[in-house]
């Protein structure tokens, strides 16, 4: 079942829009702010790919 409460602060971010800060961190630091949902869009290049795209502390 569908919760519209989770798009309340919906945040899209990749590594190549994270002006020069680490991912986890800028997610960590978004989460910290608020945020209800998080998608992870990587696109273009210099995009992170296979296992180094994902995020794990």
């Amino acid at each position: 079942m569908f919760h519209k409460e989770l798009l309340k602060l919906y945040f899209i971010c990749g590594t190549t829009t994270c002006q020069g800060k680490d991912l986890y961190t800028v997610v960590e630091e978004a989460l910290k702010g608020g945020i209800t949902l998080f998608q992870f869009r990587e696109k273009g290049e210099g995009s992170l790919e296979g296992k180094k795209s994902r995020i794990s502390n």
